[in-house]
């Protein structure tokens, strides 16, 4: 493409083709490689360091050697969460369409503050948040939103709504507009996200109510409204509840329909915490297991979890129009609003990449069906694996329907560190441990990979199985005790 003058197509663009075939090259070599590497290679701070002291930025390095060699400290020095073993955190495979989107994203840079200067990146997020509100079960009438950097954002933004929504004067006089101390109630096994939340909302932590769930991990109905009671009695003002729509922890789905009747008697605003739960919206064979979720004043869904998206990308929803606006309006005479949808006055962000258009272009492409055969697919295999645990001997802690199971070895309870860390160990899996809310140690496996297939699931098991002899016969080595 030559310019005025020129007699040579541009070098830079000519540059930035290559480049993004070299990139193009590498990702499918990653992926079609990724059984045949370690999930997490051995490593340390100073071999890291050591070949980043290279990069002094004092003069320019080949464009397709740096890339390669980013893309060589990528594949060595990091946890591979894209692989289908990867069953630690909720950290997705990337739709490989996504992954296509968040290039053209970056190529085409749509700065989404204000409508005008990108319509159509606007208007893309207004019609999937109406698309989620509706799947939620929201009337069209109420949906509002915004899309986020995550679900810390969008937590955040929730506790400001119901502030905004319970004390009119929030805006102008901030909490010194409420003489009453505010309380906000969550459960034990709600996402620390909220705690970060009330924090920087000027609540601080004192205003979290953290109360007790039960061996399912899910807050009942009467505990709140006990709690709820209590603190009005005490002269405090009720705020706000978090119901937890598929806990990190242990998948968790608190009893959405009687919450929020304990919320609606009580004029409370509550949030449904759907960070991860939320995807099952889509899905005609998991849609049911978050009924009364269409009550909530606001949820919050991370398509960068189980939809699948590149990180970062979170959405809050509200059944409360306009209540966004007048949240977060401001005026800026360099910006000034018009009768449609400007962002920077309506969300917690100014200047924002679309991080709308992955999951736009991923559901064109797919439709919902075939996205929810994923979803479904995942929620197999943790069943298939809930099934080989206990055909294994080993003891499940949770039963939660959506796809992560916690499970301990009943023989050597205290071990689950040191079984995880032997799977870990071994390159060809990878879990966590976690702590219930009893306190209990427990190893958790969470399917978050639609590449995730059987032999994955027999792969886990069997190095899980390794791994518990291996820390049995060391423990009775140590303690001449058997087992």
């Amino acid at each position: 493409m030559a310019h005025d003058g020129d007699e040579e197509a541009d070098p830079s663009l000519a540059e930035f083709l290559a480049l993004m075939n070299t990139a193009a090259g590498r990702v499918a070599d990653f992926l079609s490689h990724a059984t045949d590497r370690p999930i997490r290679a051995k490593h340390s701070v100073e071999e890291i360091q050591s070949r980043l002291s290279a990069y002094t930025f004092e003069g320019p390095i080949e464009s397709a050697k740096a890339l390669n060699d980013c893309a060589d400290m990528l594949e060595r020095w990091n946890l591979d969460t894209t692989h289908p073993r990867h069953f630690g955190w909720f950290n997705p495979s990337p739709h490989l369409t996504a992954v296509v989107a968040s290039a053209l994203v970056s190529a085409y840079n749509p700065q989404l503050a204000v409508w005008d200067v990108s319509p159509i990146g606007t208007e893309i997020e207004l019609h999937l948040l109406r698309y989620l509100g509706n799947r939620l079960g929201f009337r069209s009438a109420e949906i509002d939103g915004a899309f986020t950097s995550g679900g810390a954002e969008a937590n955040l933004t929730a506790i400001l709504l119901a502030l905004t929504k319970t004390i009119p004067q929030h805006g102008e006089q901030g909490l010194a507009g409420c003489a009453e101390p505010l309380v906000c109630y969550v459960s034990a096994e709600c996402h620390r996200t909220v705690e970060k939340a009330a924090v920087i909302a000027g609540l601080g932590r004192g205003a979290l109510r953290w109360l007790p769930v039960g061996t399912d991990g899910a807050l009942r109905a009467a505990t709140l409204k006990d709690a709820v009671d209590a603190d009005r009695s005490a002269g405090r003002r009720p705020l706000l509840a978090v119901a937890n729509v598929g806990s990190t922890n242990m998948g968790a789905l608190d009893p959405l329909p009687e919450i929020a009747d304990v919320c609606r008697d009580a004029g409370l605003w509550l949030h449904a915490d759907a960070a991860w739960g939320g995807a099952a919206a889509l899905s005609d064979k998991l849609r049911h297991l978050i009924t009364g979720i269409e009550h909530a004043d606001s949820v919050t869904i991370d398509p960068h979890k189980w939809l699948s998206m590149p990180l970062g990308v979170g959405v809050v929803l509200t059944r409360h129009p306009d209540l966004l606006h007048a949240t977060f309006r401001v005026s800026a005479a360099y910006a000034a609003p018009r009768a449609v949808r400007d962002f920077y006055i309506s969300s917690m962000q100014w200047s924002r990449r679309s991080c709308g258009l992955p999951l736009f272009l991923a559901l064109a492409v797919d439709g919902r069906e075939r996205t929810a055969s994923r979803l479904d697919h995942q929620a197999e295999m943790a069943g298939l694996l809930r099934t080989q645990l206990h055909d294994e001997g080993w003891c499940l802690d949770n039963s939660s329907p959506f796809p992560v199971v916690c499970f301990h070895d009943n023989a050597a309870p205290n071990s689950s560190d040191e079984i995880a860390a032997s799977v870990n160990s071994s390159g060809r899996a990878w879990i966590t441990g976690t702590a219930l809310p009893t306190g209990k140690q427990v190893l958790r496996a969470c399917v978050t990979s639609f590449r995730t297939q059987r032999q994955d699931i027999e792969i886990l098991v069997n190095e899980l199985g390794c791994a518990r002899r291996a820390v049995r016969a060391n423990h009775q080595k140590t303690t001449g005790t058997k087992r």
